[in-house]
């Protein structure tokens, strides 16, 4: 498999940096930042009292004092915003820096940095996703260097569409906070707990009680399945109905991506509603996995 490049326009970074960083992460983010080591990612979130999430990123760790959380860009200041009014308590600043880091998603049978892993520098900041993927995030700034890489990229492999990587995304069951849908799940909605963006054990943050409550005393009655099929993927917020009851609603789509004559999607369901035979805009829906099953 060749290298492939993609440009990651849509995504942005807010930095939390400060001798409070960990501190003020592990009294709001539902994953463990005090014990995540430096040089280390994982998926995490924000939540409200309620447990309703109005946040979720990659998490990484580039330093003792120094996190990046790597979002849609459009949910980057109304984040700064709510996590400010806690921050001020705090030896931290909050800066939105997806104006000076701009990045590029990477893959192909060249990139193979040990998954999980954060590698920064003064340039380039590489965030290894699995053994296939990762993120780059280029120091615009450095123009010399900002420039000499993007050449050097397209030396490498070919440029591709962004939503060929949300695609893979996709397919990795990833599913993102928006100012459309703040404060509208859960984590255990979009299985952010199966995919290791919530620790259960790491104490108490905002929103925990909620959410603990739910892991360890019930089920969420509504979860995060994977859908695919032929033609046009289907619009964030299309209806999901069944064959045998077509005038019902048993969920909708939160995330999709075209890729070729394919799609793939995320929606969240109704837990009865598994087994049914499931239709999308009027096309049938060919493969539906619920995440952390598969």
């Amino acid at each position: 498999m060749s290298l492939s490049w993609f440009p990651l326009l849509q995504r942005g970074v807010l930095e939390i940096q400060g001798p409070d960083a960990s501190k003020l992460l592990h009294g709001q983010c539902t994953a463990d930042a005090q014990n995540l080591s430096v040089g280390r990612w994982v998926l995490g979130g924000l939540s409200t009292p309620k447990g309703r999430l109005y946040a979720n990123f990659i998490l990484a760790r580039l330093g003792d004092d120094r996190f990046w959380l790597i979002m849609p860009v459009a949910q980057i200041d109304d984040t700064r915003q709510r996590l400010g009014k806690y921050a001020v308590f705090y030896k931290v600043t909050l800066n939105n820096i997806s104006t000076q880091w701009h990045g590029v998603g990477l893959s192909g049978s060249s990139v193979s940095s040990e998954a999980g892993s954060v590698q920064p520098d003064a340039h380039r900041v590489t965030i290894s996703l699995s053994r296939t993927h990762h993120m780059e995030w280029l120091n615009a700034l450095e123009e010399t260097s900002y420039e000499a890489r993007l050449a050097e990229l397209e030396t490498l492999g070919a440029a591709q569409p962004e939503m060929a990587w949300n695609y893979w995304e996709v397919q990795q069951g990833w599913v993102w906070v928006t100012p459309d849908s703040t404060e509208a799940w859960i984590p255990q909605m979009i299985a952010w707990d199966v995919l290791g963006g919530v620790n259960y054990k790491k104490g108490c943050f905002t929103g925990q009680e909620v959410i603990a409550r739910l892991h360890y005393k019930g089920q969420s009655k509504r979860q995060l399945f994977r859908l695919s099929g032929s033609g046009t993927a289907p619009d964030v917020g299309s209806t999901v109905t069944t064959i045998e009851q077509p005038e019902s609603t048993v969920g909708e789509v939160v995330r999709s991506a075209d890729l070729a004559s394919h799609w793939c999607a995320l929606a969240i369901l109704t837990l009865s509603d598994q087994t049914a035979s499931l239709r999308v805009n009027g096309q049938d829906i060919v493969g539906c996995t619920a995440l952390g099953t598969d």
